[in-house]
């Protein structure tokens, strides 16, 4: 674990990153030589607006580094000396190239990479972190140093805005007392250190941006359980809706679906088994082989990030139209019945509202 309030801020350096232009395979970036030592009070503004900021436990994750090599995020990151200099500089240049080459898409924005290289005050410990700010407004030319990064913070951070920043962290997490008692014996990456992102644009019906978290940094999100059980509900979920033709049967798996992520029976998903036990005859085989490509066989089932679709009935139709409910209503307060469903009685004695509404539930966009 890595907790930013135990962090102290060594220096800093910005550069500035450009959003790619048609005629340019990714984004460009403007490298600046100038190490920022913060002074104390700037440093725990820094530190307490990231802290209160970032403290979500929605929006913060715990990942494995999966790109190892020297050209890569933690490659860049292990050659940061504590005392020097230019070492601080040519990484954080590096690195920031490393970001403007994951920046493919036009449609990514540009703005400024922050740099922070930062120890753990408690096991003294290094630590380095990476903000991608883009702010509402480039700063003013006649800014630099301290005032630039915290003009950059303030725009992103306290923005009422959720989509203005990203950040990457890196921490070491055995102390060198600890690595000479191994002696010579070389542990992996993943035991030797640490890593988290913090994605201000993580939504409950989003993913923390890939080209970020994956191509930039290097991060793999597959042992965080709470991301893997998102993943495949979003995907069993549009599956169903794409894939099982027939009206109730459809209604019947995704009801199965969410039972089954809310019971706590088995606290193992296995995709193979839920596919065996819940899903229709003919769509099994289907769904396995197109599953097994996107998710891991097995993992831990954590919902925390799904509580609320679990919770929700949400069926959109054509149009636009759209009936919200809670999950446990639907079926007592409000129902989804055919022509042949219709009771006259029922309609007659006046204790229903029948709505007509134009259209096939689950034809439209995402619904739960």
């Amino acid at each position: 674990m890595c907790e930013l309030a135990t962090l102290s801020i060594n220096r800093a350096i910005m550069h500035q990153i450009f959003q790619k232009e048609n005629q340019r395979s990714h984004s460009t970036v403007r490298e600046s030589d100038e190490v920022i030592t913060l002074s104390s009070e700037v440093s725990d503004i820094i530190n307490n607006r990231l802290v209160n900021s970032l403290g979500k436990s929605s929006k913060a994750f715990h990942l494995d580094i999966q790109d190892m090599r020297e050209e890569s995020f933690y490659g860049y990151c292990t050659k940061i000396e504590p005392n020097d200099e230019e070492s601080f500089v040519n990484a954080s240049k590096q690195i920031a190239h490393k970001l403007s080459k994951s920046q493919t898409k036009a449609r990514i924005p540009g703005g400024y990479v922050i740099v922070l290289d930062c120890t753990h005050t408690v096991k003294n410990l290094p630590c380095t972190i990476v903000i991608k700010a883009e702010p509402h407004e480039a700063i003013r030319q006649n800014k630099s140093g301290e005032k630039a990064i915290l003009e950059v913070l303030n725009d992103v951070i306290l923005s009422p805005s959720q989509k203005l920043f990203k950040i990457g962290v890196l921490f070491e997490r055995l102390t060198p007392m600890f690595k000479n008692e191994l002696g010579d014996i070389v542990l992996p990456p993943n035991d030797t250190h640490g890593c988290m992102i913090f994605d201000d644009n993580f939504k409950r019906a989003t993913k923390p941006a890939e080209y970020f978290y994956s191509d930039f940094l290097g991060f793999s999100v597959g042992r965080n359980s709470l991301i893997q059980t998102k993943n495949f509900f979003d995907f069993t979920y549009d599956f169903i809706k794409q894939n099982v033709t027939n009206y109730k049967s459809k209604e019947d798996a995704i009801i199965a679906l969410k039972s089954y992520l809310k019971s706590n029976n088995d606290p193992l998903l296995n995709v193979s088994k839920y596919a065996d036990d819940f899903l229709p005859v003919e769509v099994k085989s289907a769904y396995k082989g197109e599953a097994l490509q996107h998710l891991p066989s097995a993992f831990i089932k954590e919902t925390s990030l799904i509580q609320k679709d679990l919770e929700t009935k949400k069926i959109n139709f054509p149009n636009k139209v759209t009936i919200s409910l809670p999950e446990a209503k639907y079926g007592e307060s409000v129902k989804v019945i055919t022509p042949d469903d219709i009771n006259i009685d029922e309609v007659m004695s006046g204790n229903c509202t029948y709505i007509r509404i134009q259209g096939k539930p689950y034809e439209s966009s995402r619904e739960v």
